[in-house]
Order: C-alpha cells, then structure tokens, then sequence
C-alpha cells in the first residue's frame, strides 16, 4: 500500500471547482520562490496548488492559499485572535513522524495572503483508492493502513495535537 501521509485539517481537501477571483495560474509565483505548476483541491478556507520550490532544486510542493476572503475575515479578527493556520503550522513542526507531511515554509504573499508548502506525496488519496477497489480492499492493505493510521495518531496526542478533519479524502497512499 506504501506510505500513508497526510496533514492536519489542512492537506488536500481535494474537490475541484471552478477558478475563483485571486487564483493563481501555471507559471504565477508565490514569495519568489515557488511557481505554480497546477491547482491540485480547493477546499471551503484554501486552494492547493503543485508548485515547484525553485531555491530547493526545483522539488515539488504542495503549497496551500488562504482564499482572500478568509484572509480579509482573519485581519478583521486581528488582535483578538492569532490567525489559526500559523497556529497550526506551528504544531504541524512539532510532530515528528515518517508518514506526516512535513512543512517546508511558511509565510505571507506580496499580496498579504497566508500559504504554506508542503511536502508533496505522489500518490491517491485514501478515498480514491477505496473508489477504485469496489469490492474492497484486501483485509492486510486495511491493516496496514489502520497500523499507520493509529501510529500517526498516537504521536499526535502525545504532543496534544487533534486532527480536525480526518477522513479518506485527506489521507494520502504514497506509491
């Protein structure tokens, strides 16, 4: 089955729809250093693209963009809370796990939008590969998923992290 990978809430809600206004396209730039290559999931609060992270020897990321109405509803907000995608990025940093996406970078566009990169998994979402195999998965391929699953989640909550929004379309299969 190979490496199960994800992120907190925030790693590929993938469901595709429509370009929205503040949408990048293939070849825009983000900090200087990341070019978008293709819009991967949107998701209620973000849209994911691939980009390639040029100062890291062209390595593919997956780099998530606060919409900018969630970013203007944020400084809005400002002072009374701490923006809590920093929030959660902080405590991305502080797991330590093989098959828990790892945040290269993080910070705001020229533009004041919030992104993140991530590191990119070549793989199917668990959703997918469940879509896939219609008759069902193979009873070790569950078990070996659950066993990542429950590791992942186990190093989790020793550090007082809680996954928000853990389901199969945001858990990866890499291989």
């Amino acid at each position: 089955v190979g490496r199960l990978s994800h992120g907190t809430d925030m790693l590929l809600q993938l469901t595709y729809s429509r370009t929205q206004p503040g949408d990048l396209a293939p070849k825009d730039t983000v900090d200087e250093d990341f070019e978008i290559v293709e819009t991967v999931g949107r998701g209620a609060f973000s849209t994911v693209y691939r980009a390639v992270q040029k100062s890291e020897k062209n390595r593919y990321v997956a780099l998530k963009l606060l919409h900018s109405g969630i970013q203007q509803s944020l400084e809005r907000k400002e002072g009374i809370q701490p923006n809590p995608y920093v929030t959660e990025e902080e405590l991305i940093a502080r797991l330590s796990h093989p098959a828990i996406c790892r945040v290269h970078r993080s910070g705001v566009t020229g533009s004041g939008r919030w992104y993140s990169a991530m590191e990119w998994v070549e793989g199917e979402t668990l959703v997918e590969v469940i879509r896939r195999h219609r008759t069902g998965l193979p009873l070790l391929a569950v078990a070996d998923i659950i066993a990542q699953l429950g590791s992942v989640l186990s190093e989790m909550h020793k550090l007082q992290v809680v996954h928000r929004d853990l389901k199969p379309a945001n858990l990866m299969l890499e291989g």
